[in-house]
């Protein structure tokens, strides 16, 4: 909830001069009936909350117009980035950040289809712009630690990671620590952020194996069990970065599992 306040707080300053006033005047005048509903007699009581309806409806009107462009454009290229049209949303998000270039959502996006499609440099550039915009974000932090883990930068991404924890991050990010201090040589400090993210069941089937994966190396456990799913995902990231130190130390460990 706090993350949904912040985000309405930061989309209100990109709002023109003439819709903030609009949208604050609303407000304004929704507190007598707010007052009235609450406290007021019976006979004025079902008019408050009419009005009280009435002035909520209209903000909402406001907020929705006021955010329009990015109801259209991030949607958009929210739903292209789920069925995997990474393409799409490049074009989409470029064109939306020329009338929009600090919206930080936007470019966060836009990274994470960047690397999808392996241009890690792009997708570098780009989210480090978002973090200079608002470095304690835990969206674009998380987005870099992830440009930075599959690039094989895995102290910096290791360091990001836990910025991003910092920020309120999902109990998923336990699993980017873990892989980043595990391949960066940090093994202390992936055991304990491996077995957090096993605890508190953060992760799809395809992280909390390479998460089973990694402390079985360390910890000597037993080895987990590939489905076929997970091996086609964790062979398609291996060939993706494949030029990297991240796509080699996949195929290290998926090599491992045939021969287990």
């Amino acid at each position: 909830m706090g993350h949904v306040i912040i985000h309405i707080i930061k989309r209100f300053r990109l709002w023109d001069k003439p819709t903030q006033s609009a949208f604050i005047m609303t407000l304004i005048l929704a507190i007598p009936a707010l007052i009235l509903s609450v406290a007021g007699d019976e006979t004025v009581r079902g008019y408050a909350v009419m009005s009280l309806m009435a002035s909520l409806f209209v903000a909402q009107l406001i907020f929705l117009w006021a955010n329009r462009d990015m109801i259209n454009d991030y949607t958009r290229a929210q739903r292209h980035f789920m069925r995997g049209e990474f393409g799409e949303v490049i074009t989409i998000l470029k064109a939306h950040l020329q009338n929009k270039p600090k919206d930080v959502q936007a470019m966060t996006l836009l990274g994470n289809a960047y690397r999808q499609l392996g241009d890690l440099e792009a997708s570098h550039a780009v989210l480090l712009e978002a973090i200079d915009i608002q470095p304690m974000n835990y969206f674009p932090l998380y987005g870099f630690g992830r440009t930075l883990l599959v690039a094989g930068q895995f102290s910096q991404a290791l360091a990001t990671f836990q910025k991003a924890l910092k920020a309120g991050g999902h109990a998923i990010t336990y699993f980017d620590i873990g892989e980043a201090a595990y391949f960066g040589g940090d093994f202390e400090t992936a055991r304990e952020a491996l077995k957090q993210g096993l605890a508190e069941k953060a992760g799809d089937e395809n992280r909390v194996w390479l998460a089973q994966v990694l402390l079985h190396h360390l910890d000597k456990s037993p080895f987990p069990s590939l489905t076929d799913a997970t091996r086609t995902y964790w062979t398609t990231q291996a060939n993706l970065f494949e030029n990297t130190p991240y796509g080699g130390a996949l195929k290290t460990l998926l090599a491992g599992d045939s021969q287990s």
